[in-house]
């Protein structure tokens, strides 16, 4: 009795020492970012922190443990039961797989100097189950979904820090600290494919739809549609300014042909509009529409060729893919507007509407919040984890599901999952877990069965055997018109740990590190197989401009070389004189007039065959002239010869003036 005030003055003592050394420690430094305390650092180096990891598949993972079970691992449950649970699964250095585990075992490595002495590795089989009445998880949290049970678990003081993708709902936020956002995830809506009866033969489709009027334009987006009319465009007024000053040209222009019907080269309004118009042309009819005569004209014309050929195969195969669509192929659901639209019919008659299966929505209950207020509540169905609530979808026990982007890869994309199902289909709930009295669950793996019978055969040869493979094939996403929602990742974290963890979080994002370890974990581990979204108008994609790219930059580099290749040759003629033209009989130079032809040309004119025509008259002219010059010289020829011989000169002999001086 005399020792207890003594007692408390040395307890009391105690505390103001205690009290002062915390409120003088020193700001301390993370990664070169300025952390609370120091003393935290202490705390945390002295007292091993506990890190409870959620095994999912491709997120969080413990390589270690997979291979020490074998074959006979089952993601989400064998590190998850006391009863499977092996010894590597306490390691917390072991759990270094998945994106969101590769990520943080670089944060407590890299960032916090946390090995496994630091680290208490829990998973849920350390879950407090209602033997503890008074302080266990399971006494506030009747829910299905493990993740706001560990939140739960840090609350309650069970847990330090909660490692796996963790959305930071409102009701997570209202029970624990978080740190600092690592990632969004954004939410998809995916509906499935449904085959619709073949119509009767005695039902005649309509004779025209309007709607129906620009599928022959959907192959190619309207940008690629607008930026080959300009290019063909642009092509036309090349050629036409190449070919229009074709004169400045050393010896004239090149011949293409020798067709004397071909018009000259006018610079008119009108051959500018008839060129332009046939390079437009020339794309319909795959052909050349004009016979250039220059150098830089043929390589204009090779780059319209070119662009012609690569943009109708382009066209073609694009549109073969839309074609190949089968008509009788839609989406159960279109879009979340079309689950908007039923809820006055879920609101008047829920009980009538509850077969009305194609308007209700699957989605995780710790996201159900998210839909409240846009939906009817006997709408959404809340399901524990992802592969029940596909199965969900494929049972045609909902139209529609929200996924998660990772989870669409993983589940849809590549199906590449393995999941725990209760194997009675009449369970209630669907749940991993079946509910008391339906049995047991069983394993569903979308990929990696093998046949018994022949093991290097593929497994949809044999149904009966691996019914599970490739079994969310057709599904699809819906049209995310009007759906927009996400949740942000976030980890549940003990309160005084929150700001040395989200810091050392930060710094490694700023490095780049949550970057790699998703494309090594995730993205480069699964193999995107062919689905429905790949076809036709259920999600084949026009060709964009991003496709074409290419194209338009070869295309605008010919026709910049064909114009800088007139342009040297043009130059060139500047500095050369053209050859001169060979003298005539008179001693004069000959100039080809509308209608000759040059040295060495073929016959030209702006007339074609009526200046033929008329040259033709002007020989027949010159010729009968020359038939009578020469009737005049044989009959004085014959007078100067009977002169000679002593005749008389002959009167009626004209002799012409050249004849007679010869």
């Amino acid at each position: 009795r005399p020792m207890g005030p003594l007692v408390a003055l040395l307890v009391g003592l105690l505390s103001m020492v205690a009290a002062d050394n915390a409120a003088n420690c020193s700001a301390g430094i993370v990664s070169g970012f300025a952390t609370q305390t120091n003393c935290q650092w202490d705390n945390l180096y002295a007292n091993p922190i506990r890190v409870l990891f959620l095994d999912k598949q491709y997120v969080t993972t413990n390589p270690a443990a997979v291979a020490a079970v074998g074959s006979g691992y089952v993601y989400g449950s064998t590190c998850d039961s006391v009863r499977t649970a092996v010894p590597e699964c306490f390691k917390a250095s072991n759990w270094n797989g998945g994106w969101m585990g590769a990520f943080m075992a670089g944060v407590f490595t890299n960032y916090m100097n946390l090995g496994d002495s630091n680290i208490i590795a829990m998973t849920q089989a350390n879950f407090t189950s209602a033997t503890d009445p008074n302080n266990a998880s399971s006494v506030y949290y009747q829910g299905s979904s493990a993740f706001t049970r560990c939140v739960w678990e840090l609350s309650l003081g069970h847990v330090d820090l909660c490692v796996g993708d963790f959305w930071e709902t409102q009701e997570r936020r209202g029970i624990a600290s978080f740190t600092t956002t690592i990632a969004v995830d954004q939410f998809f809506l995916v509906t499935k494919l449904k085959t619709l009866p073949p119509p009767s033969m005695f039902v005649f489709p309509k004779a025209f739809d309007e709607a129906s009027m620009p599928t022959v334009f959907q192959p190619l987006t309207w940008q690629v549609w607008v930026v080959h009319c300009c290019l063909m465009f642009f092509g036309g007024c090349t050629f036409f300014f190449i070919e229009g000053t074709q004169k400045y040209l050393i010896g004239g222009r090149v011949r293409a042909d020798n067709r004397q019907d071909e018009p000259e080269f006018e610079w008119t309004l009108h051959r500018w509009a008839w060129t332009v118009s046939s390079s437009l042309l020339h794309f319909l009819w795959n052909a050349p529409q004009f016979s250039p005569r220059t150098a830089g004209g043929m390589l204009a014309l090779f780059g319209l060729c070119a662009h012609t050929l690569i943009i109708t195969a382009s066209y073609t195969a694009s549109l073969t893919g839309f074609l190949s669509v089968p008509k009788d192929v839609q989406k159960e659901v279109t879009s979340f507007r079309s689950l908007e639209a039923l809820v006055s019919r879920f609101n008047a008659d829920p009980k009538g509407s509850a077969s009305l299966t194609v308007g209700k929505l699957c989605v995780l209950s710790s996201a159900q919040g998210l839909f409240a207020s846009s939906l009817n509540s006997n709408q959404i169905i809340g399901m524990d984890n992802y592969g029940p609530m596909f199965e969900q979808l494929y049972e045609d026990k909902c139209g529609s599901v929200v996924s998660g982007r990772n989870e669409y890869l993983m589940f849809v994309q590549a199906s590449a999952m393995s999941f725990k199902l209760c194997a009675n289909a009449t369970d209630p709930k669907g749940y991993a877990t079946c509910q008391p009295g339906y049995g047991a669950s069983r394993v569903v793996n979308l990929k990696g069965c093998k046949c018994t019978s022949d093991p290097a055969a593929i497994p949809s040869t044999c149904p009966d055997e691996c019914p599970d493979e490739g079994r969310y094939a057709d599904f699809v996403l819906a049209d995310q018109d009007g759906f927009d929602q996400w949740y942000n990742w976030a980890l549940p974290v003990r309160p005084d740990l929150e700001e040395i963890i989200s810091t050392a979080i930060l710094s490694s994002r700023l490095a780049g590190d949550l970057g790699n370890a998703r494309d090594t974990e995730l993205v480069g581990k699964l193999q995107v197989a062919a689905s429905a979204d790949s076809t036709g108008s259920l999600g084949f994609d026009a060709l964009g401009t991003a496709s074409m790219i290419g194209l338009y930059i070869y295309m605008a580099i010919l026709l910049g070389l064909a114009l800088l290749l007139h342009f040297v040759l043009s130059m060139i003629s500047c500095v050369f004189k053209r050859k001169p033209a060979p003298k005539g009989e008179d001693g004069e130079e000959e100039v080809p007039t509308a209608g000759e032809a040059g040295p060495g040309e073929a016959p030209r004119g702006g007339k074609g065959k009526e200046d033929a025509e008329s040259k033709l008259d002007q020989l027949m002219q010159r010729l009968a002239r020359l038939d009578t010059e020469l009737d005049s010289l044989v009959r004085a020829g014959r007078a100067d010869a009977a002169y000679a011989a002593g005749a008389p000169p002959a009167k009626d002999v004209s002799y012409p003036s050249d004849v007679y001086q010869a």
